[in-house]
């Protein structure tokens, strides 16, 4: 197995257990109900501090993250902070539950955002809808087995089986760290496989991209308050169906996005919503709200991917933690926030006004994705690398690293820039340059530039010449 391939083995295991963590306790999760009903207190306002402090966590670390190395330690020091407080909820009253809920969430965020960072510079650009896909269906599977032993295990016992998943997690990033190749640095794959192609379609600004996740997101809590709750008297079969939905389609979703293009994975998941809401204000048999249920489910599945590829695609080089941050910021604010509108609504102008206003924020939601181009092309595939120049590095015997550095400083990337990226100190730069210097026999950056460039140009395609015109290197006439 190449190291890209490890890479994304690793990711997508680090995220699925931290996912299924998330999903199965604090995040309104069957362990959460679980405690919540053993000791007789009302979830929903401790869950809603979580979602609050979860939303402004992922900001602040967004952007500290563009001004501070957050590299892999982070990720184990955020899990084990998050493991504490979860075992936490065993011995502590009711009443410091929110508190503690705060904090959880606040921590909660900086393995997420860790993760993001090297997801954006590390993940192939053509493999980023699998990556992250693998991720979540992982995250969704534990859920499935926590829901299923829920039943049969106490809900202390639970508690600890849902903090394993951190346990797991973190353990599991101490053994890639220490492990060769186990973790690569940010950096390691600067040029997407496909950046000649997408070089021709503009990236999606981002301010459409916060627009389309405001407008899906909050539809979709919308949605979910419109669905969901006719469905209290319903047993957990169609949770159990819809989970399966969001395995499926974001299976489906993570293909299509690398082997298809992204905005239809976007499209695919406003046009299962808008069906959802369709079927949940019309129907009101079982068989209706189950599958209103089912379809809810399977529209987030697309959504999920198409908004972290596209963070991913579309930030910029030196702080795609701000572009993730800000995103899936949004993207928890927005559900929380449409799901409490329902509410306010419904007391405002009596009736099926939830489903209106959601059928709305479809609506707005659409041109957003119309104007999207076909591939959405990452920013930092603006000057893209030429596959020669990394045949050229490897025939003077530079080793992984020094490759991945010179790849680095041809494509532009200052040192301040690369020490950030590589997580490596300027004083391992300063060596690494001095060994790529030595073996291309230049003297500085400029030389190596030229150097390599000129070594790649006979590997380009020769060009066609017309017959009778005069050869490369001879004068006419």
């Amino acid at each position: 197995m190449d190291k890209q391939a490890t890479a994304r083995g690793c990711y997508a295991l680090l995220l699925g257990l931290f996912f299924g963590w998330l999903l199965s306790f604090p995040m309104y999760g069957p362990v959460m109900g679980a405690m919540a009903g053993a000791r007789d207190v009302e979830p929903g306002s401790i869950v809603t501090t979580f979602l609050i402090t979860h939303a402004a966590g992922l900001f602040g670390f967004g952007f500290l993250g563009s001004r501070l190395p957050l590299t892999w330690p982070w990720f184990v020091y955020g899990s084990l902070a998050c493991l504490v407080l979860t075992l936490s909820f065993a011995a502590l009253p009711p009443s410091w539950w929110s508190p503690a809920m705060g904090l959880l969430g606040l921590f909660a965020s900086l393995p997420v955002i860790v993760w993001t960072r090297y997801f954006a510079d590390s993940a192939p650009y053509a493999w980023r809808g699998r990556t992250i896909a693998v991720a979540q269906i992982g995250a969704n599977l534990l859920l499935i087995l926590v829901g299923l032993a829920l039943g049969y295990v106490p809900p202390v016992a639970m508690l600890v089986i849902s903090a394993a998943f951190l346990i797991l997690a973190a353990a599991s990033a101490v053994y890639l760290l220490r492990r060769p190749g186990g973790l690569p640095s940010a950096g390691l794959s600067p040029v997407p496989p496909a950046a000649h192609e997408a070089e021709a379609a503009p990236p999606l600004p981002l301010w459409q991209l916060i627009c389309l996740i405001i407008f899906f997101f909050f539809g979709a809590g919308l949605v979910n308050q419109v669905v969901y709750p006719a469905q209290s008297g319903i047993a957990t079969l169609p949770t159990a169906l819809g989970l399966l939905a969001y395995i499926v389609f974001d299976a489906l979703s993570g293909y299509a996005a690398d082997r298809v293009d992204r905005r239809h994975v976007a499209v695919g998941g406003l046009v299962v919503l808008g069906l959802s809401l369709f079927i949940g204000a019309s129907l009101s048999t079982a068989f209706g709200l189950h599958a209103a249920q089912f379809l809810v489910q399977a529209a987030y599945a697309p959504m999920d991917v198409f908004l972290w590829v596209t963070l991913a695609d579309i930030a910029p080089r030196a702080k795609p933690t701000v572009y993730f941050g800000l995103g899936l910021g949004l993207n928890v604010f927005t559900i929380y926030a449409g799901s409490l509108a329902v509410g306010r609504l419904a007391s405002m102008f009596p009736g099926s006004s939830g489903a209106l206003i959601a059928g709305a924020a479809l609506f707005l939601a659409v041109p957003l994705v119309a104007l999207a181009p076909v591939r959405i092309s990452p920013l930092r595939a603006v000057a893209p690398v030429a596959h020669g120049e990394t045949s050229v590095l490897a025939s003077f015997g530079l080793t992984y690293r020094e490759r991945e550095i010179a790849l680095l400083l041809l494509d532009g990337a200052s040192n301040d820039d690369i020490v950030a990226r590589l997580s490596i100190s300027p004083n391992t730069l300063k060596t690494h340059l001095r060994h790529i210097y030595q073996k291309t026999e230049t003297g500085n950056r400029r030389e190596l530039i030229l150097k390599v460039t000129r070594r790649s140009e006979p590997a380009a395609a020769p060009k066609s010449v017309p017959k009778g015109a005069p050869k490369s290197g001879t004068k006419a006439g």
